[in-house]
């Protein structure tokens, strides 16, 4: 019987696993990457795609920062290890958002002396 259930399974792309003699568990093959396999269309805007992953990314970073290290420094400093390590990770932070201002800004420029000509 369980040649039958294997032939079978294989046919409709299914695993066995057998984890006892009496148990029997079937899984579906892992998921490929591919937008047509899951049903979407693959993606066509990639610019705005990268963007928005760039945000978020920089996001979580932003709130595991905080919240994780912030937790961190408070359970072993207390509060004003907390108050200092947030104002330090403020302030680099700010250094961080004054970098990312100043490459936008030059971009920007770029882009504005390009269509200038």
């Amino acid at each position: 019987m369980s040649i039958r259930v294997h032939a079978l399974a294989s046919n409709h792309g299914l695993r066995l696993h057998a984890a006892s003699t009496k148990l029997l568990i079937v899984t579906h093959p892992p998921a490929r990457y591919n937008f047509r396999v899951q049903g979407r269309k693959p993606p066509t805007d990639l610019r705005r795609y990268r963007l928005i992953t760039d945000r978020n990314l920089l996001i979580g970073f932003f709130v595991l920062l905080f919240v994780v290290g912030g937790t961190l420094i408070y359970l072993f400093y207390g509060l004003g290890g907390l108050s200092t390590g947030l104002l330090c990770m403020l302030g680099g932070a700010l250094l961080a958002g004054v970098m990312v201002l100043v490459v936008y800004g030059f971009e920007w420029l770029s882009r504005w002396l390009e269509e200038r000509d």
